[in-house]
């Protein structure tokens, strides 16, 4: 706060300057009584701010800024950081004056400058990230022997002049406000009695002290601070209404004041010469077309395009453009330079223009400001040519002849002509160009559980454009290359792998193009399986509340999005036999200030959705915005959906079918592309190792996990590779596992792949010292007493087993994991089949994700012989999971009871494929697959 106030104060000031702080007394017209007297008492305050007082005296056309502050250091960051004090003055235009800066320790007061000590310059421009010149220097004092509850008293001026605006005076000061807490705050302006100033404060219950002149006194208007905390804002609302607690002065008498003033600086006539490589410019635009509309095209693209933006401050700059010529000869300038540039050529061109000053940031609220300057951050042209008015700003990229039909949402421009004007209310037109079009192919012909090969075209403009080009020239083609492949990237489903841009200066355009792969998300959706379909409207949420009494007539102002395309083409598999599209109808509403329009085309092979969204609106009533809002959210209410054909194989089926399949050829190359770009790239083999781990070919997934090993032989690793081996290799897989141990001695992954490995193996005797280890590095109690259970179990002793968990279900009672651990024990074993249904439903219950236990009631069923119950509950099973080898056995012997053999015989095949091992643990149960 203290650096937010003191910098607007400071920036908001100065005179006739140099570039070095002057070091005198305060002025005679500062009132300083009060700052005294709230100094010398004492009290129980726990604010750090103990004074801010501003003063600010305004006389033709001069301001002069007094800040008086004092701040407490009481913790050990004050001290840090409150020893060191900054001023910031513009050189150019005015003055830092230091008037004291003091310790006060007690009734001690130590001259923070006694024995000649001076502030440092600081010769840096802070802004030039943001392509910003202001010539603002910084005045810098570290204040030695600082300790904690000293009180630190820094008191100076600025002063300012800018010789654009003459005398006409303007003044504007921010207004501290709670939760912000001060001992003593204040702001106090005073102006003579024969300025006509006219002043304004913004902000909700605030309770200015106006006192006019008396003779030729001062006139004064004073506001104790901090005033009360201001409303909060809503969200979502037009600028206007996004109220900012301020102070304002300005001698200005109205817009048409600030016009004419504003018009001064930007008179074209000789600023072009004859002859000259800008009249050069200018002619061949002329000669090329007389069509008035595309030589004002043309104007505004040469400036664009060969004129960078760098703001200047420094000298008279803040207000007054440099020449066309200088602009030219430089070819950098802020938006006054681009503006005068592009009105001289206009003018030579025979086009009408004249500036016309925005606030780019408070854009409609510079109607709630006083006439001046200050009210603006930005100036633009405003042309008219067979009676249309066309914005046309310089300072932006690519625009071309169609862009000229934009109208910026400014809210409001003043055009600065001799005669004077009024404010203008900008008349929002959508933009007429696309700002983006993105076409994307999602190839999922090889398979639905597999991932899909994805192809992305897109074609931008603006913003993104300028930001690429600008990376481009200041990357590595590594990083380049990333940034590409980000913009590229649809959502977090995918991985582009190979990118490239091409830029199209003519047009206006760059063209990104990349190939990459894409998760499909097959979901279930009652009996039905259905694939997503992601839409433009589906990620629009607008959320704007108006749920306090003072909001309810605010409008709703939605973000300018511009206008963008989406396409998106699915290629089905099985030649998309089978598959249809549900809530797939054409859409074309306005809602919440967008056009969206949709349409969903439906052929043999595949689906293509092409979707527009376009900002048409700025505003509209919140009434409204209620009953779009409803819309939206009952058109969300049926998404787009492709509904998978009923007889299209389970995800085991289609990835068992896949192994060595020539349709995983696509998908297979762009894998190896992405592991070629980079040899020692891990995420690249992790990712190729996971798909061919998908696809059941463990071999080449073993082989990416060898490759990751000598890369990066980590515990994960290799704990991976043992679970991996586990299904080609038992003997194999156990070294690694315990590689993974060795390296990370608490690996749970690790442990559960040892102990299955051993239990595999037959070697019942080595899981105890696994479980020991695990102990000694920190296992869960529940997991490791339910190791311990399954280890005695597997070794022949259910007993030992039943009584080890009816002690640990006495202590954790309701333990989902617990439950069903009783239940498959005495399900493996045929004992007491009664309490392990009731345990087994139980944990049914309570469990969030119930396949394992429905599996092991599924077992209990069996052994009752009510098989109906336990194909029922196999189906479930697999329902969630797909992949539980030992519920496809199960499910096959069920049915087998039921006199479904050929079903049977399918499931147990299905089971052999998934985990040959499953057909092993069957039949140490006792039961004959």
């Amino acid at each position: 706060m203290l650096a937010g106030a003191a910098g607007s104060l400071l920036l908001a000031t100065p005179s006739w300057a140099g570039d070095q702080p002057l070091y005198e007394a305060a002025p005679a017209w500062v009132d300083g009584k009060e700052a005294d007297v709230a100094l010398a008492k004492t009290g129980t305050s726990k604010a750090t701010l103990v004074v801010m007082d501003r003063q600010t005296r305004i006389e033709k056309g001069k301001l002069w800024n007094y800040t008086d502050m004092v701040y407490r250091i009481d913790s050990p960051e004050a001290l840090s950081q409150g020893g060191m004090i900054q001023g910031m003055w513009n050189p150019d235009l005015g003055d830092l004056i230091v008037h004291k800066v003091e310790i006060l320790r007690g009734n001690e007061r130590i001259d923070a400058l006694a024995g000649g000590r001076k502030f440092e310059i600081l010769r840096r421009e802070a802004q030039l990230s943001q392509l910003q010149v202001t010539g603002v220097l910084t005045a810098m004092l570290q204040v030695e022997g600082l300790r904690m509850g000293d009180r630190v008293r820094y008191v100076s001026s600025t002063t300012y002049r800018d010789p654009a605006t003459g005398n006409d005076s303007a003044h504007i000061a921010p207004i501290v406000a709670a939760p912000a807490m001060a001992d003593f705050a204040r702001t106090r302006i005073i102006w003579p009695a024969n300025e006509n100033l006219r002043w304004k404060v913004t902000g909700k219950n605030i309770n200015p002290l106006y006192t006019p002149a008396s003779g030729n006194g001062m006139n004064s208007l004073v506001i104790r601070e901090p005033v009360s905390k201001q409303p909060d804002q809503p969200a979502l609302a037009p600028m206007r209404y996004m109220v900012t607690p301020l102070v304002e002065v300005s001698g200005f008498a109205d817009w048409k004041a600030v016009s004419r003033a504003s018009a001064n600086h930007y008179r074209t006539a000789g600023l072009i010469a004859d002859g000259s490589a800008l009249a050069l410019e200018a002619d061949k635009i002329a000669k090329a077309t007389r069509d008035p509309k595309m030589r004002a095209a043309q104007a505004l693209e040469l400036v664009q395009r060969e004129v960078r933006y760098l703001f200047n401050g420094m000298g008279n700059g803040n207000y007054v453009p440099q020449s066309p010529a200088k602009t030219w000869e430089m070819r950098y300038g802020d938006c006054k330079a681009k503006t005068l540039l592009l009105l001289a050529l206009l003018h030579r061109l025979d086009i009408e223009a004249v500036p016309a000053l925005v606030n780019a940031t408070g854009k409609d609220s510079v109607a709630e400001r006083l006439p001046a300057f200050g009210a603006f951050d930005h100036v633009i042209v405003r042309a008219v040519i067979d009676g249309k008015t066309y914005w046309l700003d310089g300072t932006k990229n690519d625009d071309r002849l169609a862009d000229l039909e934009n109208v910026p949402d400014f809210g409001y421009a003043l055009p600065s002509t001799e005669a004077g004007a009024d404010l203008e209310r900008l008349a929002f037109r959508p933009n007429a160009r696309m700002d983006e079009i993105a076409d994307t192919s999602i190839d999922m012909r090889a398979g639905l559980y597999v991932p899909a090969v994805i192809k992305v075209r897109k074609t931008v403009r603006g913003e993104l454009l300028g930001m690429l080009r600008l990376a481009k020239g200041s990357m590595d083609k590594e990083m380049f290359d990333a940034l590409v492949s980000k913009a590229l990237q649809p959502n977090d489903l995918s991985s582009i792998v190979r990118s490239s841009i091409r830029f199209d200066d003519a047009a206006g355009t760059a063209l990104l193009e990349g190939e990459g792969l894409y998760t499909v998300q097959v979901q279930s959706k009652g009996p039905r399986r259905i694939l997503p379909i992601d839409t433009i409207l589906a990620d629009f949420k607008p959320d704007a509340p108006r749920n306090k009494t003072e909001w309810k007539d605010i409008p709703f102002a939605p973000p300018n999005i511009g206008y963008r395309q989406r396409i998106t083409r699915l290629l089905l598999p099985a030649g998309g036999k089978g598959f249809t599209v549900d809530n797939g109808t054409a859409l074309n509403e306005q809602l919440a200030g967008y056009k969206f329009a949709r349409s969903v085309k439906n052929e043999a092979a595949s689906v293509t959705l092409d979707e527009t969204v376009q900002t048409v609106a700025l505003e509209q009533p919140y009434d409204r915005f209620l009953v779009d809002k409803g819309r939206i959210g009952q058109i969300n209410a049926r998404p787009v959906e492709l509904v998978i054909a009923a007889d299209y194989p389970e995800s085991w089926a289609e990835r068992r079918a896949l192994k060595d399949s020539a349709a995983l050829a696509p998908v297979v190359a762009v894998y190896d592309s992405w592991v070629a770009k980079d040899k020692d790239d891990t995420h690249a083999l992790q990712n190729r190792a996971s798909f061919y781990e998908g696809v059941k070919d463990y071999k080449k997934a073993e082989g990416d996990l060898d490759r990751l090993i000598a890369l990066e032989p980590s515990a994960d690793h290799y704990s991976w590779r043992s679970y991996l081996r586990m299904f080609r290799d038992l003997k194999a897989a156990e070294p690694d596992a315990r590689k993974a141990l060795e390296l990370d001695p608490g690996h749970l992954q690790a442990t559960g792949n040892l102990v299955e490995i051993l239990v595999r193996a037959g070697k019942f005797d080595a899981i105890p010292a696994v479980l020991d280890h695990w102990e000694s590095n920190g296992a869960p109690e529940i997991d490791l007493t339910l190791a311990r259970a399954m280890q005695l179990d597997e070794s022949g002793k259910p007993d030992e087993a039943l009584a080890m968990l009816d002690r640990l279900n006495e202590q954790k009672p309701g333990t989902p994991g617990v439950l069903n651990t009783l239940c498959w024990v005495k399900g493996r074993n045929n004992l007491d089949l009664p309490g392990a249904l009731k345990q087994c439903t139980k944990a049914i219950e309570l469990a969030d994700n119930p396949a394992a236990f429905l599996d092991s009631r599924g077992l209990i069923y069996y052994r009752m012989q009510r098989y109906d119950d336990a194909v029922a509950d196999y189906d479930a099973a697999l329902r969630i999971d797909n992949s539980l080898a030992l519920s496809y056995v199960m499910r096959g012997l069920a049915k087998r009871g039921l006199g479904q053999e050929a079903a049977a015989a399918a499931d147990i095949a299905t089971a052999r494929g998934l985990d040959p091992y499953a057909i092993t643990e069957v039949t140490r149960m006792g039961l004959k697959p």
